[in-house]
């Protein structure tokens, strides 16, 4: 790196510092949080770079991306957020591969969703996941696979294709009771 660039990201990452201190510090210290905060809904944000949109409310980040929530989290080698950090309405990632996890959000026993591909939307607004660039959903004891697979949260519904089709592995599930 330049020393230019350096600079620039030291005193990126010293803004931001110093924002949170002057916003969050004095009301850790009397005991508050923001408005509408709660420890519980907590996101954490890692990243090597991140930096500002020109556009406001987008912020992009690079290398070892990994953003968690207290229901849901992604990681990828790039990525793009959409919205305030704390409630995005759209996470754009790009990865080898990027990644997915909903936790709890299975149809069975509220087992965890996962899903990896190259390119990876998150729209939680609208309730979707689009993966593209050879895509894995996992579910339950079900795994699907193909070019393309957009997957329906709220609905639990996916749509999958490409040119080399769909995958289908499904485990069968034990139906004895353990009552003999």
């Amino acid at each position: 790196m330049n020393s230019t660039l350096e600079t620039t990201q030291f005193m990126t990452h010293r803004s931001i510092m110093m924002v949170w201190a002057a916003f969050f510090l004095p009301l850790s210290l009397l005991g508050a949080n923001p408005p509408g905060f709660s420890i519980g809904d907590t996101v954490s944000i890692d990243a090597d770079e991140a930096w500002e949109d020109e556009q406001p409310d987008i912020v992009h980040f690079s290398g070892n991306f990994l953003m968690k929530a207290a229901d849901w989290s992604v990681s990828a080698d790039k990525a793009t957020v959409y919205g305030d950090l704390d409630n995005p309405q759209t996470v754009r990632l790009e990865g080898s591969p990027a990644f997915v996890l909903l936790l709890g959000r299975s149809d069975s026993g509220g087992g965890d969703i996962t899903g990896t591909a190259p390119e990876i939307e998150y729209h939680r607004n609208a309730n979707l996941i689009q993966m593209s660039g050879g895509a894995e959903l996992r579910k339950d004891d079900s795994i699907l696979t193909s070019e393309a697979i957009e997957y329906y949260t709220d609905l639990d519904r996916y749509q999958a294709g490409g040119p080399e089709g769909v995958r289908i592995e499904v485990t069968p599930r034990d139906e004895t009771s353990d009552s003999d």
